[in-house]
């Protein structure tokens, strides 16, 4: 598929019924950026499918397993050398051999992972998703503005109760709503913010 038709089929199922869940649950999984990593091995003879366009991918356990064999070895050197000699008489290409293209076909592209998920994306679905969310984001979408901010609260709660900023359930939801909707926010919120700004002062001290 091209990136045109992987985001028009992400595009098509976040404005589907069914298909909205969907794309959220990749979105909360997948971003903000980094959350996203390409898959290390294959657990339990797992079979890797990009959720998106349908593709075959691999490990890097896979890849590296193809290159550590006899042939693959062989095929490596023997197009290293090859480029190594077109290099020496100032050429810019070189044909690769039918042995090093066949041990590339074994490679399967990597599968891009993420530790709240179970599904799996290709690195150019995984790029289509980005752009789609970001896109998104400049259109003012209520539905994924919220979500960024609901994700991007929950880091930063995470991070402030592991410092020890943020004590207290009520002190959650008042950064909760403080980042999220203002508008919620009640009166006792802005007492719970003063006092994690103060303990945060304090720390600085």
């Amino acid at each position: 598929m091209t990136d045109q038709e992987i985001y028009k089929r992400i595009e098509d199922t976040y404005n589907s019924e069914k298909g909205k869940g969907f794309i959220t649950h990749l979105l909360r999984s997948f971003f903000p950026v980094g959350r996203g990593e390409y898959a290390w091995s294959r657990e339990d003879g797992k079979v890797y499918k990009c959720c998106i366009t349908g593709a075959k991918l691999g490990t890097k356990d896979d890849a590296w397993k193809v290159l550590q064999s006899e042939d693959g070895k062989e095929a490596w050197m023997n197009d290293f050398k090859a480029m190594s000699k077109a290099m020496a008489e100032g050429k810019n290409e070189y044909e690769h051999s039918a042995e090093f293209l066949a041990m590339k076909d074994k490679i399967k592209p990597l599968a891009v992972v993420a530790e709240k998920s179970t599904k799996c994306l290709s690195k150019e679905a995984y790029q289509q998703l980005q752009n789609f969310y970001m896109n998104e984001l400049f259109r003012d979408n209520k539905h994924i503005n919220w979500i960024a901010n609901n994700e991007r609260t929950k880091e930063v709660v995470k991070y402030a109760k592991k410092d020890g900023f943020i004590k207290k359930k009520r002190e959650e939801r008042a950064v909760h709503r403080k980042i999220e909707n203002p508008a919620t926010m009640k009166l006792g919120d802005l007492q719970a913010l003063k006092d994690i700004k103060e303990r945060m002062e304090k720390n600085e001290k």
